[in-house]
């Protein structure tokens, strides 16, 4: 059942959302349904409408990003990117899906919403990434977030495919073999 706007689980004005573009849906046998959803458009809840409905209706205002330094963004985007594409080959060893590509879009805001998107992160870090109304911003903390992340992944990879050879990788330069 809809909760009420006036419960204490409800958004409070100032609260962040994001306007969602439904691309697929997928019916489950007992009644739930699977949905993925895009989000489109940031928005600000500005506050809640009296009203009738079984459900809630707010006034919001949309916000996107200010303008930045063109540069300055295609440069951190280049670092994200790498990063990113990174991170994504090491967890490709890991998960045995080293040859499934992911294509990264060109525009440095896209490419920021895309990898914050993707990335494991909880809801309060997802909310702060899409709360900065700042490309250069966003890409700058994504970047502080990946390379960690990515040397981490690429260090457990070397292990697991060294491991995929024991046994069958023969002598080894460093050790001493006698006779």
């Amino acid at each position: 059942p809809p909760r009420a706007p006036d419960e204490a689980a409800a958004p409070i004005p100032g609260d962040l959302g994001c306007v969602a573009l439904i691309r697929s849906t997928q019916e489950l046998p007992d009644g739930r349904s699977n949905i993925l959803a895009v989000g489109e458009r940031r928005f600000v809840l500005v506050a809640w409408c009296a009203g009738d409905r079984p459900y809630r209706l707010g006034r919001v205002e949309e916000f996107d990003d200010e303008p930045s330094e063109p540069g300055e963004a295609e440069a951190l985007a280049a670092g994200v990117r790498d990063d990113f594409s990174r991170l994504v080959r090491a967890l490709g060893v890991l998960t045995d899906r080293e040859h499934e590509a992911i294509e990264l879009p060109a525009d440095p805001q896209e490419l920021s919403f895309q990898v914050s998107a993707a990335l494991e992160l909880n809801a309060e870090a997802k909310r702060s990434l899409q709360a900065l109304r700042s490309t250069t911003a966003r890409l700058r903390h994504l970047g502080g977030l990946l390379e960690p992340l990515a040397a981490d992944a690429e260090r457990r990879a070397a292990v697991r495919r060294r491991a995929q050879r024991n046994g069958r990788g023969g002598r080894h330069p460093r050790i001493e073999h006698t006779a």
